[in-house]
């Protein structure tokens, strides 16, 4: 891989390390966490069974945009799919605490959702090619770590935060207070500097549509997806009688 030419360049990947550090703390210090369930039973005024079935809705939209967020990164790169993430996790927390009705939590539970597959792995990639690129990447397990250290210091900060806030100014603020730690992020993210890819992304190409189409054919293609010599022999017969 060709190592950036130019000293501000090299500079500016040297630093996405921190940054990435930094904005990872802020992208975990939800304040919410500390006081969800007082925050839906309170103020939104939910069942625990519509709880439960925000959460539900919530993992089945990650799981329905894990992959298409990645054209994002694919087509404008990991930089502005991390920011477009954070701003979007600002814009959630301000919708949800907007307005307390079942269908605004529904909306605002999907943005996060997209918000958050905008970021996974996205984040940990801008890291990764940006140590490749000064020629650092035997360091990467070490910085993964701290980027892990990051999130989880996030967590605590964001709770205890928000367990204050809640107790003066109702459960209510901490939602609608977090959108500024998340939407700092989202500003973080734009002063990133976008290293090259990694050898192996860069040689296979195609991005995620390439991904998706592969998964495809092999699942076709899979022995176990094909029917056994027994199941085509009883299927001749059965066309016979």
């Amino acid at each position: 891989m060709p190592r950036p030419q130019g000293l501000p360049e090299l500079a500016g990947l040297e630093g996405n390390v921190p940054r990435l550090a930094f904005l990872r703390f802020l992208c975990w210090m939800q304040l919410m966490s500390a006081v969800i369930i007082p925050f839906f039973r309170e103020w939104g005024r939910l069942s625990f069974i519509q709880i439960f079935g925000l959460q539900t809705w919530f993992m089945l939209m990650c799981f329905l945009m894990e992959v298409p967020t990645g054209a994002v990164a694919d087509r404008f790169g990991r930089k502005v799919s991390v920011a477009l993430g954070g701003f979007l996790l600002a814009g959630a927390s301000v919708v949800y605490g907007s307005f307390p009705h079942l269908a605004v939590f529904v909306a605002a539970e999907g943005l996060f959702a997209v918000a958050i597959t905008l970021i996974s792995g996205a984040d940990e990639a801008l890291a990764y090619d940006s140590l490749l690129a000064c020629g650092r990447e035997a360091e990467a397990s070490r910085v993964m770590s701290r980027l892990e250290g990051a999130k989880l210091a996030g967590i605590l900060v964001g709770a205890l935060i928000g367990a204050v806030v809640a107790s003066r100014l109702g459960v209510r603020w901490p939602m609608l207070l977090q959108a500024v730690p998340l939407g700092l992020s989202g500003l973080i993210a734009l002063g990133l500097t976008e290293p090259p890819r990694g050898k192996k992304e860069a040689a296979e190409g195609g991005g995620y549509l390439r991904l998706l189409s592969g998964g495809l054919h092999h699942f076709r293609s899979a022995p176990s997806c094909a029917p056994s010599p027994s199941t085509r022999s009883r299927a001749r017969r059965s066309r016979g009688s």
